[in-house]
């Protein structure tokens, strides 16, 4: 958000308190924002394979996409070159799911996808890409901006999320250490620049305000040097600012001070009210720690921004899951994420869990996209892992998703590619479709403006992105 716009909700938030309205509506949430969607967007930087994530079954059949499968990607998984190793993988790692005459396999350690899927709740879009380049930076821009005329410099350009808050007048929340592209705003008036006043920095929900040290706020009369110096502040800016003039060079100072201030009292007056449920808290500080407690950091921050999406006008938020360029070792590198992510009991599924019974309007109107810049090639390397490729698997996981596949998941003519020098995934669905839908699902007649061109890009024969939604 702008210092201006930031500035007149905050402020009308210091009058509220002072009339006491505001803290007699505490924790209770504005009824108007629990049924309004949501969408959040996590990105998967590195370039994911989600070809080890879902794969075909083991046969036997020489002719068959699956042995095609297995006799070239066993050392991707990590196994032995032989069929009997090939079909223990597959028996005892992956379970099988059948959809519309499909069959295919799930890793076990995602057994919350599985679930989600066959109740229908997910979308497994394939032959999707954001770009054809392969190179990891430029790929990434032109995913995060929707654009994919987006030149391999514009850093500074907005994204379609920031464009999509635009038109649903929301803000973003960043959950993530650094904005990211995907977040920024456009401009009024500079082409290829970005304005960010709709996008709120969150990299820690829990500390959203000015800073204040923990020992204070254990006890109003700490003594260490952070404390002192805190409440000597505290007390100097209170006893100042009803002296300062509009006049004065520190007006605008200590009118900033205030308006945090105020901000502070309404989050932490909201939050005391909703502490971290134990299960994501455990996710970064208890026993049942992710392999990423950062990402469990991001799941709080998920959680409290529903808990505050009235005050923070919640619409979109972004994720980030980084470490997925499988050039190695790729068995033992990405399962770990992939659990963190899809396993029972682990990311998804708790947040998701804890919505439905904690706040059940706001998770039934909230959908989430997973996607990578790019996948890897068809066959894994000498290394036991796969190099960068183009086409791709993306998810988009909700209970108002039209689960099912989008797209030929084992395209009958790619098993002859196989064998060939840098063969991949063709990709033949744009993502600028898939941005597409997503925006018209938030706001009817919104696609043009957030993914301005979106009808001239590639579309898979079949595939109905206008279909992916229930309602």
């Amino acid at each position: 958000m702008n210092r201006r716009e930031f500035l007149k909700s905050v402020c009308m938030t210091t009058l509220l308190l002072g009339s006491g309205l505001y803290r007699r509506a505490l924790p209770a949430r504005a009824s108007t924002v629990s049924s309004r969607k949501t969408f959040l967007n996590l990105v998967l930087e590195g370039g994911p394979d989600m070809r080890h994530l879902i794969v075909p079954p083991y046969s036997d059949d020489s002719a068959s996409y699956g042995y095609t499968y297995w006799s070239h990607r066993w050392r991707s998984h990590e196994i032995a070159g032989a069929p009997a190793a090939w079909q223990s993988r597959w028996e005892s790692d992956y379970s099988p799911v059948t959809w519309q005459g499909t069959t295919f396999g799930i890793l076990n350690k995602a057994g919350w996808l599985k679930e989600a899927f066959e109740a229908g709740n997910v979308a497994v879009i394939s032959n999707i890409y954001a770009s054809k380049n392969r190179d990891h930076s430029h790929s990434l821009l032109k995913l995060e901006s929707g654009d994919l005329t987006t030149g391999n410099n514009d850093f500074g350009r907005d994204g379609w999320g920031g464009r999509l808050a635009a038109v649903l007048e929301g803000n973003v929340v960043s959950m993530t250490s650094r904005v990211r592209l995907f977040c920024n705003g456009p401009h009024p008036d500079l082409a290829g620049s970005h304005d960010n006043k709709r996008v709120i920095s969150a990299r820690d929900t829990r500390n959203l305000g000015l800073y204040y040290p923990e020992s204070l706020k254990e006890d109003p009369s700490a003594r260490d040097n952070r404390a002192v110096m805190a409440r000597a502040l505290s007390s100097y800016y209170q006893a100042k600012q009803d002296e300062i003039s509009t006049s004065s060079s520190y007006y605008k100072f200590f009118q900033h001070y205030t308006a945090y201030r105020a901000f502070d009292e309404v989050v932490n007056q909201r939050l005391a009210d909703y502490p971290v449920p134990e299960e994501i808290l455990a996710f970064y500080e208890g026993s049942q720690r992710l392999n990423s407690t950062y990402f469990g950091e991001q799941l709080r921050n998920v959680f409290d921004s529903y808990v505050l999406s009235d005050i923070l006008n919640f619409r979109i938020g972004s994720l980030e899951y980084g470490g997925w360029d499988s050039h190695r070792n790729q068995a033992t590198m990405i399962e770990p994420k992939l659990a963190d992510i899809f396993g029972t009991d682990q990311g998804l599924d708790t947040v998701f869990s804890i919505l439905q019974s904690t706040l059940p309007a706001d998770y039934n109107n909230m959908v989430v996209l997973i996607a990578g810049e790019f996948g890897r090639q068809l066959e894994a390397n000498g290394d036991q892992g796969t190099d960068h490729g183009r086409g791709n698997q993306m998810f988009l996981i909700g209970p108002q998703v039209k689960g099912g596949l989008y797209g030929e998941l084992f395209p009958t003519g790619e098993r002859e590619k196989y064998g060939q020098p840098g063969a991949d995934t063709d990709g033949l669905t744009s993502v600028e479709r898939l941005y597409a839908a997503i925006a018209e699902w938030m706001q009817p007649g919104s696609a043009a403006t957030v993914v301005p061109d979106y009808t001239n890009s590639d579309l898979e024969s079949g595939v109905e992105p206008e279909a992916l939604f229930s309602s």
